[in-house]
């Protein structure tokens, strides 16, 4: 079962990134994003963000590398105070993955069938 687990893991990351996103990027960008799991911030610090996707991070993955990517994209952005807040340009990412999804799961439902 842990193969599995870690196999539909490794579908899923390889789908975002054929989309240009991380999975731990994307979860940046929902956690930001006022119209998906940003709902109730619309600005977050790293460590929030951290304790937030705590039960999702896998062994390597390094948040504030991602993190640092998403700024150096113009996906998010930084306020003197540290705080995260997703652009213009993010909420497009994020909009075009999030609407990709339906097909990732498909295709991951398929998979597993096989």
């Amino acid at each position: 079962m842990a193969a599995e687990k870690t196999d539909r893991i490794a579908s899923i990351r390889r789908q975002l990134s054929s989309l240009g996103l991380t999975q731990p990027q994307y979860w940046i960008l929902r956690y930001l994003a006022p119209n998906d799991l940003g709902a109730d911030a619309s600005d977050r610090t790293l460590q929030e963000l951290s304790d937030l996707l705590q039960q999702y991070v896998l062994p390597g993955d390094d948040l504030q590398a991602e993190a640092d990517a998403l700024l150096a994209d113009g996906l998010i952005s930084r306020s003197s105070d540290t705080r995260l807040y997703i652009t213009p340009a993010g909420q497009a990412a994020h909009a075009r993955v999030k609407g990709s999804i339906p097909a990732i799961r498909t295709l991951l439902n398929e998979t597993s069938l096989s």
